[in-house]
């Protein structure tokens, strides 16, 4: 019984110490648990199948690893037809997710006339901050020599991104459209302002040094974790680089017209409504939908939940988006 107990004692506190100086397992931890996936379909999802072209696992051209892509395309298209484009970034707190957790919205899109491209990029810790803001810079260069291939009109082009993708459009928006944050983190601005149409952004974090301040100790320590990884340093909150990557700090009066969401329980809602009011105060074109929590309890990428009300509405709204800003 003793050697039992003295075991256990050893394996926990060994375990403290793993967790003291890296944030690998932790990371690890929370990767696996994004392999469940969480997004439903609606009820008519058959109808979207049919009408769409599913183009999986192409490569796009970049020093990172994970640097694959899937192409969701109508398959009714007239031969000089061009369509405009979507160009997704999954979430998954930096450290997991993976493409395919788009693929029930972007079908859906396809089939309503555009091309989505959904990408991959290198997952912290083993690429760290800002790896997945290069290399959606890199899928976007390639993007450029591919898009004919694809019936694409170059001139409008949408960016999206989930949770921690919603972070990386966000950022990536900003150093095409803010010149000066772009020259101060000696950034290229590779797309004309004039072809970005829109942006969606859902459930995403903005603010980087605000990020589990006021959760539990469970929540502050995942959070404290993640960071970590991300970064690359245990106490990044302090760090030039967690103000440089905040989208709150760097947005511009010339960000483009852009939607947000958030869910009311286990999100970012406060630091959404803070982007939104920031947004407004520069008069940037900006919709955005919350759910109040004593009318319905919206959870963290409920949008992705197609067999709920909320998420309908949501869907609808982002539908309602392109169709007025791709006009």
């Amino acid at each position: 019984m003793k050697k039992i107990i003295f075991s256990t004692i050893f394996i926990f506190l060994a375990l403290i110490v793993t967790f003291i100086v890296s944030p690998r397992p932790t990371a690890y931890i929370i990767k696996q648990s994004f392999k469940q996936k969480i997004a439903r379909s609606p009820s008519n999802y058959e109808e979207y199948i049919n009408k769409v072209k599913i183009i999986k696992n192409q490569e796009y051209k970049s020093k990172y690893k994970e640097n694959s892509y899937d192409v969701y395309i109508p398959k009714k298209l007239s031969e000089n037809e061009k369509i405009p484009a979507i160009i997704w970034v999954h979430g998954g707190a930096f450290v997991g997710g993976d493409k395919s957790d788009i693929e029930i919205y972007a079908t859906i899109l396809a089939a309503k006339g555009y091309a989505v491209f959904t990408i991959n990029y290198e997952l912290a810790p083993s690429s760290k901050y800002p790896g997945p803001i290069n290399q959606l810079s890199d899928f976007y260069k390639y993007f450029e020599s591919i898009n004919e291939r694809y019936n694409v009109d170059s001139s409008k082009l949408f960016f999206a991104g989930d949770s921690a993708g919603a972070q990386i459009v966000g950022e990536f928006i900003n150093k095409q459209t803010n010149t000066e944050y772009s020259i101060s983190e000696n950034t290229p601005q590779l797309v004309k302002k004039n072809n970005i149409k829109g942006v969606l952004l859902y459930c995403g974090p903005y603010n980087f040094e605000e990020i589990g301040q006021n959760s539990s100790f469970i929540q502050k320590f995942i959070f404290d974790q993640v960071g970590w990884a991300y970064f690359g340093e245990k106490l990044w909150r302090e760090s030039k680089n967690a103000k440089t990557a905040s989208v709150i700090n760097n947005v511009s009066k010339d960000f483009p017209p852009v939607y947000i969401t958030d869910g009311n329980t286990g999100s970012f809602e406060k630091q959404g409504t803070a982007l939104v009011e920031k947004m407004k105060l520069l008069n940037i074109d900006v919709t955005f939908r919350f759910f109040p929590l004593k009318e319905v309890e919206t959870k963290h990428e409920f949008q992705f939940l197609l067999d709920t009300e909320p998420g309908v509405k949501v869907l609808n709204d982002t539908i309602y988006f392109l169709e007025k800003y791709n006009k």
